[in-house]
């Protein structure tokens, strides 16, 4: 109170692992407009997971040495939270005593802390002022080479047919919206890359190709020298990063699939030389309607949709 004169704070002595899930749920919409999660406990998302709570959750935490600041939001909370933290953690935490508290805490510098979590209220802070959509986001020091903070927005998918999910790089669509911009009229396309843990997708990045055939309605992409970048990609991230699929434009067409594109999914999934058995698909419409995209993953035959 001392630090920040200006707030009032109002205790709620509802407990949030009580059993009356209704009881948390009616106080939490009666009272609170936006929680903040710093608990890192898959119980306390778990618990928010399970009531319908009306405002918006932002679940954070913070890497061991504080390599990065995730901040989680929207719906799965949980499930987000496994797969993000499978993708980003490479070590388990070491802890060491905590001064002037009774428990232990993971090794980080407090100024490393700050500056994550301030930059993380910053950005959620900026996207309420300007009527953004909050999404879910990883933000990463790299004082490597050059000094920098790498942030990634990532908007949040799922499939209700196999319980599949999917992560998508904001980044990632202002790459794709620029190429097949550049390639307008004609069909433009490429690869997806990026993390899968079980059948939930972390999208990182894409590869375009050096080798297609390409047209108003056709978009077919040779091998060229596709394989030998995905090889290289496999390699230096120790397999965390590989193929996930395909994604291409249908220019002012809709953006559901064609048979063309579902016999094309098929063998891709067929492929022995790709290790996915269940690839993603992305089409996008562009020119004279607005930038869209619709997700599909290729399960059981069928090409089935994210929402």
């Amino acid at each position: 109170m001392t630090i920040s004169p200006f707030i009032n704070v109002i205790p709620l002595d509802t407990k949030l692992n009580g059993v009356d899930l209704n009881k948390i749920e009616n106080v939490f919409n009666k009272n609170v407009d936006i929680i903040f999660d710093c608990s890192t406990d898959p119980e306390v998302t778990f618990i928010l997971d399970k009531i319908d709570y009306k405002g918006s959750i932002f679940s954070f935490g913070i890497t061991n040495n504080a390599k990065s600041f995730v901040s989680i939001t929207g719906k799965d909370l949980t499930k987000q939270s496994k797969t993000i933290f499978e993708y980003i953690e490479n070590e388990p935490p070491t802890y060491i005593e905590g001064t002037g508290c009774g428990y232990t805490t993971f090794e980080a510098n407090f100024n490393d802390i700050s500056t994550l979590l301030n930059t993380g209220l910053k950005i959620i802070n900026d996207n309420y002022s300007k009527n953004n959509t909050n999404e879910s986001f990883i933000i990463k020091p790299d004082f490597d080479d050059m000094p920098r903070i790498d942030i990634e927005e990532y908007e949040y998918y799922t499939c209700s047919y196999n319980d599949s999910s999917i992560h998508l790089s904001r980044n990632v669509l202002r790459k794709i919206e620029e190429n097949i911009t550049t390639h307008y009229p004609k069909e433009f396309g490429g690869v997806f890359i990026g993390f899968k843990e079980n059948k939930n997708f972390i999208i990182t990045n894409i590869l375009i190709p050096d080798k297609y055939e390409n047209g108003k309605t056709v978009f077919v992409r040779h091998p060229g020298s596709l394989n030998d970048r995905l090889k290289n990609i496999h390699k230096i991230t120790n397999g965390k990063i590989g193929y996930l699929g395909e994604w291409h434009s249908h220019p002012d067409g809709p953006t559901s699939p064609s048979k063309v594109d579902l016999n094309a999914m098929k063998d891709i999934a067929k492929d022995k030389n790709i290790t996915i058995d269940e690839p993603l698909l992305m089409i996008v419409q562009i020119g004279s309607v607005p930038f869209d995209k619709e997700l599909y993953v290729y399960s059981n035959k069928k090409l089935r949709k994210y929402e």
